[in-house]
């Protein structure tokens, strides 16, 4: 029994220490995303098309480069053209270049009162024929607040019926009606000048906001930079600036030498009884799914001596980080020379292990009921996390640390957490489970349509309704821990854009990824996907992005988001019969011609039990052979080989293999009309065969192929447009030459689902002796049903002939391997071994007994 309604006070100092910074990435509004946080958050740059509209010109995807992210231009048109800034027209005509991309975070920034200010510190386009003439917008995107709905902040996201007729308010000073600013264009012949500063005049390009042509309204900061602004003021007497863009002095560097901010904090709340106030003194945070970004230049395609522009010499835009402030006036002050401009005195691996320590610290929080008592832990898992936590934070604490030792420490403690992971996370063994909580059991209830995806929602209902849902491992890990997929005989859940899960049953839609860990050592874990923990409130599923941190001061309020897992297959096992099942193949029935080969080998590709060459893999050769198992009986196999020579799929062409790509091998039905459809799509159902990983759960293939070749992945595809797939990661475990897979550890689930095809994907296949003999696939019912069975040594060796000592066959040079002349063979008497076999260009391998 754990001890509950501890006081957390207590608790978190008697187990966990409170950590050093308060300002940590993704927490209370604080972020700080640099192209290495960046990186490691999982923040995507979706490019639009502005930038790829030339053919051979189309820029490429954003690439990380150092400490920023680099974003190379590509050609928006043809036609040569002046750019307007509005204020001056450029005096030379030259190609229009463009980029365009959303930046999106892995999950929405949430902007809160402590931290309403968003700046970014990018450049201009570098490469441009004329500096003075470049252009930017920034279009802004929120979530509604109200309706759940993201946005653009224009000037209609605040609308409000007051009863005589719409209002239209700016939430923000200085954006247009689409919601952008066009910041922050640059006049060569408007230098920033103060008469009052002992800088004098800075001689700098100036910079303003769209529609602020005056540049005597520039101001020069006390730190050293120009910088242009929007005052918000409305009506309620509320006055601050709404937006500020900065430009630095030269000597901070030219590939980020402008800073934007924006300030929501000035967003008004139109709710009636908050007239006047501020919407994030109502509300807990604000969140920014997206940002928009266009930037415009000119610039020729080619060099002053002809030569075509390389990347790095097309326009280039810079990103270098996008950072929260507490006001504008804190950013001025943290923009400083002392402060690198922004980027702040602290070092990446110093960073990087304040929020390692962050987040260490919130997990052993979050898990310190492993601990019968948390004031006095004895779960061995929860005692090493915290070991490897104090160590790192008394790095971090040192003054007399290095960012190698900070480097170090981080690489423990992530290894620690890793560790952590794979000890809370979900039983293995557990693969077809009842999902149930204190009010009941998770079911596949009414149908619901959201957006596109409709499905039945998952809900909460009675023992004698509750639904079976196979966990099947998709083969990676989120933040350490095993992914899945939930599905049932019906169908797969999927995650709904608002969070809500329903099963799909639509046989194409992918399945979400979920992740289990077990909270407290007694088998209650949580249920994450996506960005939603699922709890249960009211007797009801419910959802939220973030668990309040209260919860893990007391652990009846943590059992909310505890569920427990049945295994049900026994019970669905003792209910149904494998009957009609698919069994396996042998490859013992006579081989035939293959009715889609073509060209000059088509007499040597052979079909067996409708297996044969893929047609994918042009070089591929099918046959049948019959080779020695150890205990000296037989074994009837497929081979698979890499021919020398192949024709193209439709017999136009005839190529030279490089073995570059391995072999494969497929099946499927028929002959494919037209010839050249390599991969038909539906499938003939003519040859299909049913599988229920819920009864014959274990597949086995009794493989052995040359040094070089290896097992790569086993495709098997049904009725709709996804396959189910087994890689070698996932092998369960080997007897001999027979290897085998746990099916419902692999992506399939409990049920039967009809299969019309498969694909045989070996690795390797590196020479023309590469060969890979294939005796039969099978499902089992059991472990113990998977026999144990072995070729014999020389089978698949890459040997082509055995023979005597002093047998005489073709002549040649006989070299032992390793490379010494052993004679001629045939005429010199070797003594028995593996030799190599040299006569002109032909080379070959033999044993001589």
């Amino acid at each position: 029994m754990k001890i509950r309604n501890l006081l957390l006070t207590a608790v978190s100092l008697m187990t966990v220490q409170q950590v050093l910074a308060t300002d940590i990435h993704g927490v209370n509004g604080f972020y700080n995303y640099t192209a290495a946080q960046m990186k490691a958050d999982g923040v995507k740059f979706e490019m639009f098309g502005d930038g790829r509209k030339v053919e051979g010109w189309k820029n490429p995807d954003a690439q990380y480069d150092g400490d920023y992210v680099k974003f190379v231009m590509g050609l928006y048109s043809k036609t040569e053209t002046a750019l307007n800034t509005g204020k001056n027209t450029s005096t030379r005509k030259s190609l229009p270049w463009r980029v365009s991309f959303k930046w999106l975070p892995e999950e929405p920034m949430r902007i809160t009162k402590n931290y309403p200010v968003v700046a970014w510190k990018f450049s201009l386009p570098e490469n441009a024929i004329d500096s003075a003439y470049t252009d930017m917008f920034c279009e802004h995107w929120v979530v509604n607040p109200s309706t759940g709905i993201e946005m653009q902040l224009n000037n209609k996201w605040g609308e409000k019926d007051l009863g005589d007729g719409k209002v239209f308010w700016d939430p923000i000073k200085g954006l247009s009606s689409n919601g952008r600013n066009t910041y922050w264009t640059k006049y060569t012949n408007l230098k920033v000048k103060d008469e009052n500063s002992i800088l004098g005049v800075l001689g700098l390009d100036s910079c303003c906001t769209q529609g602020n042509w005056d540049a005597s309204k520039l101001k020069l900061h006390n730190n050293g930079f120009v910088y242009d602004g929007f005052l918000n003021r409305d009506n309620n007497g509320y006055k601050a600036t709404s937006m500020e863009f900065i430009r630095l002095p030269k000597t901070a560097g030219e590939k980020a030498e402008f800073i934007a901010l924006i300030n929501y904090y000035c967003i008004p709340d139109t709710a009636d009884e908050n007239n006047g106030g501020r919407l994030l003194d109502r509300i807990p945070y604000l969140q920014i799914p997206r940002q928009h970004f266009n930037f415009y230049c000119l610039a020729d395609t080619t060099n002053a001596d002809g030569s075509v522009k390389t990347d790095d010499q097309k326009p280039v835009v810079y990103l270098k980080w996008v950072k929260t402030f507490a006001s504008i006036e804190a950013a001025e002050e943290a923009i400083s020379e002392a402060n690198k401009w922004g980027d702040g005195a602290e070092s990446t691996a110093y960073t990087t292990l304040t929020y390692q320590i962050y987040y260490t610290n919130q997990m052993l929080k979050g898990y310190q009921y492993r601990n019968e008592d948390p004031s006095n832990p004895t779960d061995q898992a929860w005692i090493d996390l915290k070991a490897a936590y104090d160590k790192a934070e008394a790095v971090y604490k040192a003054e007399g640390s290095t960012d190698a030792d900070y480097t170090a420490a981080n690489n423990v403690l992530a290894a620690a957490k890793a560790a952590f992971y794979a000890k809370v996370d979900l039983d293995k063994k557990l693969v077809y489970n009842y999902i149930s909580t204190t009010s009941g059991n998770l079911i596949a209830g009414a149908e619901m349509k959201i957006g596109d995806l409709k499905g039945k929602v998952i809900t909460m209902g009675s023992s004698e309704a509750r639904s079976a849902f196979s966990f099947s491992a998709t083969g990676d890990s989120i933040n350490g821990q095993k992914a899945y997929n939930l599905r049932t005989a019906d169908g797969v859940v999927v995650q709904a854009s608002d969070g809500t899960l329903l099963l799909v049953s639509d046989g194409k839609t992918e399945g979400s990824r979920f992740t289990f860990s077990d909270r407290d050592g007694e088998g209650g874990y949580d249920m994450k996907c996506g960005d939603y923990y699922y709890y249960i409130a009211d007797g009801m599923l419910a959802k939220t992005k973030v668990i309040d941190e209260s919860v893990y001061n007391d652990y009846d309020a943590l059992t909310a988001y505890l569920f427990t897992m049945t295994d049900a297959l026994a019970d669905y096992q003792a209910e149904n019969s494998d009957e009609g099942l698919f069994k396996g193949w042998e490859f013992n029935d006579a081989a035939k011609a293959d009715p889609s080969a073509v060209g000059e080998n088509e007499k040597d590709t052979r079909m067996v039990d409708n297996w044969r060459k893929s047609r994918w893999r042009m070089q591929s050769q099918t046959t049948q052979e019959t080779v020695d198992n150890a205990d000296k009986t037989k074994a009837t196999c497929i081979l698979l080989t890499s021919t020398k020579t192949y024709d193209e799929f439709d017999g136009s062409a005839v190529y030279t293999n490089d073995f570059s790509s391995p072999a494969a091998m497929r099946y499927d039905s028929g002959k494919q009309d037209p010839v050249y459809v390599k991969d038909p799509s539906p499938r003939d159902s003519a040859l299909a065969y049913t599988i229920d990983a819920g009864i014959t759960r274990y597949f086995a293939i009794k493989m052995k192929g040359t040094s070089d070749v290896d097992f790569g992945t086993l495709s098997f595809f049904n009725l709709g447009t996804q396959s189910v797939i087994i890689n070698k990661s996932q092998i369960e475990g080997r007897k001999g030459d027979v290897y085998y897979w746990d099916l419902l550890n692999s992506g399939f689930g409990v049920g039967r689902v009809l299969f019309v095809g498969s694909f045989f994907s070996p690795t390797g296949f590196t020479t023309a002796g590469s060969k890979l003999y294939v005796d039969w696939m099978r499902t089992y019912k059991s472990l113990d049903e998977i026999p144990e069975e072995t070729f014999a040594a020389d089978v698949a060796s890459g040997i082509e002939t055995v023979t005597t000592a002093g047998e005489a066959l073709t002549g040649g040079q006989l070299f032992t391997i390793d490379g010494r002349l052993a004679g001629i063979y045939g005429k010199t008497k070797a003594a028995p071994g593996l030799y190599i076999v040299k006569n002109g260009k032909s080379v070959k391998k033999v044993i001589v007994k």
